[in-house]
């Protein structure tokens, strides 16, 4: 819950309206009061600039804030079983989401629930973009296995 309390520290005549607005655009006008709240935050709603503009007889005045909405991240593969053959590389996409974006020194791959340290098997985080994919370089038998990948970031971790 987002709450925007646009009182301004002193005002004689009291306010007789305000206009709460998101990066430039009105979202409520009127005298209803002083107090802008949003329940349930998106940030592809919500995000943004949010001014608001409280006037009175002797003129108006500007208060802003700034709102990122946080979300913890998720990352889905396009492919969930695979046969590869030993001696190649497995890559299969994935699509990765969060904000903010994860960073691969707060990825944990496990294979079959165990964390596994392995450079030949990794995630290429796309910068932001959420093209991401996940790597086996030269396969081999001991490979097979049920794989998992933990990301962590301020806004919270997912799988």
């Amino acid at each position: 819950t987002f709450t925007f309390n646009c009182t301004p520290s002193a005002a004689n005549p009291p306010p007789s309206s305000y206009v709460f607005e998101r990066d430039g655009v009105d979202i409520i006008k009127g005298v209803s009061g002083s107090i802008l709240t949003i329940s349930s935050l998106k940030r592809s709603k919500d995000s943004g600039n949010y001014t608001c503009v409280v006037t009175n007889e002797a003129g108006s005045v500007t208060i802003a804030t700034n709102v990122n909405v946080l979300v913890p991240p998720s990352i889905t593969p396009l492919s969930t079983n695979e046969t590869v053959i030993e001696g190649t590389s497995f890559i299969t996409p994935l699509t990765t989401t969060g904000n903010p974006f994860p960073v691969s020194s707060n990825v944990v791959i496990k294979k079959d629930g165990v964390t596994i340290r392995d450079g030949r098997i990794t995630v290429n985080l796309g910068s932001g973009s959420g093209a991401s994919s996940f790597t086996i370089q030269n396969v081999n038998r001991t490979d097979s296995g049920s794989y998992t990948i933990n990301m962590a970031t301020t806004a919270g971790s997912g799988t």
